[in-house]
C-alpha cells in the first residue's frame, strides 16, 4: 500500500464524516476493507459509538474507531493469549496518546467544550446534519486526526514488514563487498560522476553528469547486506540561492546500480544518521524562509522541520508523516527590517506580529528570493460565486490570486460552502504549501468590519483530501499538505479546491473575504 492509497483512505473518513456518518462509522468504514469487511457491515459494527458512544458525550467516537481499527489490526483470538492481549494494548495506548496530544483530549464533551462528560445533556435524539451543525463541530477535523493516527500506524507497520522481508530475500550466497567514490580532485568542490568498486571490480554509475554531488555515508541502507551509499545533490552548485537534497544509491547485482528518488529540498545542515526500529534513518532538517535583500539577509530564517528517511529496497520513503496539518506563523522580510533597531528581533510582541499585513505586498516571495512561481503558474481560478461588483470595486474570485492586498475575493452572504478552484497543468511543479491572507487584510478596520474564514475544506480532483483550521488573524498563514500534483508533461490538468466551512463573523459586514491565496512548492531549479 502506497502512501497516497492511505492518504485517499484518510480524504475517504473525511467524506464519510460529510455525508453524516458518525466520527466511529467514519474512520472505521474507511480503512475496513483491508480486513475483509463490508462497508456495511463495519457501518453497522461502529454505529453505536457516535457521540460519545450512543450520545454519552465520552469517548469521542473517532478515538473508538482508531480502537476497533487496532483490533481488526492485531487483536487477538485466543482467549488464553496473554501476550496478544498486551500487544494489541500497547498499539491501542500508544494511537491514543498520540490523539490526546493532537487534540487535548479523548473526550467528547471535553472536545466540544462541555467541561467532563457528566455535564453533559445525554439525550439519544441525533443532532441533525444541518450547514449550522458543520459550521460550529469540530468533528471533521477529529476524523481525520484519528484516520491519519491509523494510517500513519499500517506505513509504519508496513515499512518494518517490507523491510524484514529484503533482509530475509534480496541477499542469496555471497555478499559482493561495495564501495563508492567520486572523480573531484583536492582542487574541486563536488563530484560529478560517481563511481563504484564491487570485488575489485569497477563501474562507473549513470547519474546525470550536471548535478554538483558528494558522498555522505556508505552502509547497508536497506538491510538486504550489501553497502549502499547516501549522495547529497548539491543544488546551489549552478548558482541557484538554494539548500541542498539527497538520494540513496544502491547496487542491484551484475554490475548494475539504482538511485533512488530525491528527497529534501531545501536542506542546509548535514544529515543524521540514526537508528530508528532498529535500521539506519536519515534525519534532514529542511528550512524555509522568506527571500530578502541583501541587508535583510540576517532575518531570512523562520521555520525548521525535519524528516526521517528510510531506504526500503531502492525507494526513499518518509518513515514518519506528519499526523496533521501544522500552521507556521510567517514574518516578512520589510516587518525584519523594521523592527531590527531593536537588536532581538526574534521576541516580537504579539501586536508587532499583527502589522505584518501593514508591510507592503508578499515581501517573502518578491524581495530578492526565488519561490514555486518561478516555475510554476495556475492556469485558471474560479469561485463558484462571487459579490456583485460596487462601482468599480470586483469581488471576483481572480483577486484572491493576484497578489495585491487592495482587491479581494468576497462571497455574497457568509459564503459557507463556497468555493475557489484553482486549475494547474500537468507539467506545473508540485505544490506542498498553501499561504492565505485571511479576510480583507488591507486594514484593521476593514479586517474587523468582515467575516473571515475559519475552516477551509481542500479537494484535489473534487475528491477531499484535508481541512485547514485557520486563525483569526491578519497575519500570513501558511499550510504544509504533503505533496500534490505531477510535474510531467503527459499529465492532465488538475485541480485544486477550498470550500469554506465555518467562518469567523464579521462586526459591520455579512460577507466573507479571503485577501489571497496563493502557493509554494518543490521541482523549480
Amino acid at each position: 500500500m502506497t502512501e497516497q492509497e492511505l492518504d485517499n483512505r484518510v480524504a475517504q473518513a473525511v467524506d464519510n464524516f460529510m455525508k453524516g456518518y458518525g466520527c466511529a462509522q467514519s474512520v472505521v468504514a474507511a480503512f475496513a476493507d483491508l480486513y475483509g469487511l463490508d462497508e456495511k457491515m463495519a457501518l453497522r459494527i461502529a454505529a453505536g459509538f457516535g457521540g460519545g458512544v450512543g450520545r454519552l458525550r465520552m469517548m469521542c467516537g473517532a478515538v473508538s474507531g482508531i480502537v476497533m481499527l487496532v483490533g481488526l489490526d492485531c487483536g487477538q483470538t485466543e482467549g488464553d493469549d496473554r501476550a496478544g492481549k498486551s500487544a494489541c494494548y500497547k498499539v491501542v495506548q500508544e494511537l491514543l496518546a498520540e490523539s490526546k496530544e493532537q487534540n487535548g483530549s479523548l473526550i467528547c464533551a471535553e472536545i466540544l467544550g462541555i467541561q467532563g462528560h457528566e455535564k453533559a445533556v445525554c439525550s439519544y435524539e441525533a443532532s441533525p446534519r444541518t450547514a449550522e451543525y458543520y459550521k460550529t463541530r469540530p468533528c471533521a477535523a477529529k476524523v481525520e486526526s484519528a484516520a491519519r493516527i491509523f494510517a500513519g500506524y499500517l506505513k509504519k507497520k508496513l515499512l518494518m514488514l517490507l523491510v524484514a522481508a529484503f533482509a530475509l530475500t534480496s541477499c542469496q550466497g555471497q555478499v559482493p563487498t561495495v564501495e563508492y567514490y567520486g572523480n573531484k580532485t583536492d582542487d574541486e568542490l563536488f563530484d560529478h560522476h560517481l563511481f563504484a568498486k564491487v570485488d575489485s571490480v569497477e563501474y562507473p554509475i549513470a547519474i546525470d553528469e550536471n548535478i554538483c554531488m558528494l558522498l555522505q555515508e556508505q552502509r547497508d541502507f536497506n538491510g538486504d547486506g550489501i553497502t549502499d551509499a547516501l549522495v547529497m545533490n548539491v543544488q546551489a552548485c549552478g548558482g541557484n540561492a538554494v539548500g541542498n537534497a539527497f538520494f540513496f544509491v544502491t547496487y542491484r547485482g551484475k554490475g548494475v546500480f539504482s538511485c533512488s528518488n530525491t528527497f529534501g529540498r531545501n536542506v542546509y545542515d548535514e544529515p543524521v544518521i540514526e537508528t530508528w526500529e532498529g535500521m539506519p534513518a536519515v534525519v534532514i532538517t529542511e528550512m524555509t524562509y522568506d527571500g530578502s535583500s541583501e541587508e535583510d539577509e540576517e532575518y531570512e530564517e523562520y521555520e525548521e522541520t525535519q524528516e526521517r528517511y528510510v531506504l526500503v529496497d531502492t525507494v526513499a520513503l518518509r518513515a514518519e508523516s506528519p499526523t496533521e496539518i501544522s500552521l507556521m506563523p510567517r514574518i516578512s522580510v520589510r516587518e525584519w527590517a523594521e523592527l531590527s533597531e531593536r537588536g532581538d528581533t526574534a521576541e516580537l510582541t504579539k501586536d508587532e506580529r499583527e502589522r505584518l499585513s501593514d508591510c507592503g505586498v508578499y515581501d517573502e516571495l518578491y524581495s530578492g528570493g526565488c519561490s514555486w512561481y518561478c516555475g510554476g503558474e495556475v492556469k485558471s481560478l474560479t469561485a463558484t460565486h462571487c459579490r456583485k461588483a460596487e462601482g468599480d470595486v470586483s469581488y471576483e474570485g481572480a483577486n484572491a490570486h493576484d497578489f495585491n492586498h487592495e482587491s479581494v475575493w468576497a462571497t455574497e452572504g457568509k459564503g459557507i460552502g463556497e468555493s475557489l478552484i484553482y486549475t494547474f497543468e500537468g507539467a506545473c511543479p508540485r505544490i506542498t504549501t498553501v499561504m492565505i491572507w485571511n479576510g480583507d487584510v488591507k486594514s484593521a478596520e476593514d479586517w474587523e468590519a468582515s467575516a473571515r474564514v475559519k475552516s477551509l475544506k481542500v479537494y484535489v480532483n473534487d475528491v477531499p483530501y484535508a481541512v485547514l483550521a485557520l486563525e483569526d488573524s491578519r497575519s500570513l498563514q501558511t499550510f504544509e499538505i504533503g505533496t500534490v500534483g505531477f510535474h510531467s508533461r503527459t499529465a492532465p490538468d488538475w485541480t485544486l479546491r477550498f470550500e469554506i466551512l465555518d467562518i469567523y463573523p464579521g462586526s459591520k459586514r455579512d460577507y466573507t473575504v479571503i485577501s489571497e491565496l496563493f502557493f509554494s512548492g518543490i521541482d523549480v531549479h
